[in-house]
């Protein structure tokens, strides 16, 4: 008889541990907890219109994207609110914030790190 392989999971290569938060899954507790709280937030009317990974083109050609963690809208200042949670900053994400930083001056980006 065969029995099915155990598929062994690699280890995450900065240690995040993953999650699940009301079914969606996550690659860290710590971007599992930032979706909990702003659940809780719009729950409570002071955010709207709660997004996952949303996707900002940083630069046409070659096509260079950033997939931003959360995207909200603060209901007290009607404005657009981008999270990033980070549990280690890496020079990938350093460069990719410049480039963000750049092209889009006018949205408000908050990095969460745990």
């Amino acid at each position: 008889m065969k029995y099915p392989r155990c598929r062994m999971m690699r280890p995450h290569k900065f240690n995040a541990r993953r999650c699940t938060v009301n079914g969606i899954k996550f690659p860290s507790k710590l971007e599992g907890r930032v979706y909990a709280r702003l659940l809780a937030d719009q729950d409570a009317g002071r955010i709207r219109d709660l997004k996952l990974q949303v996707v900002y083109v940083l630069q046409v050609s070659p096509k260079i994207t950033y997939r931003i963690d959360f995207s909200y809208i603060d209901c007290v200042t009607d404005e657009l609110v981008l999270i990033e949670a980070k549990g280690k900053e890496t020079d990938v994400f350093r460069l990719k914030l410049k480039l963000f930083q750049a092209r889009y001056p006018d949205l408000d980006l908050r990095v969460v790190k745990s």
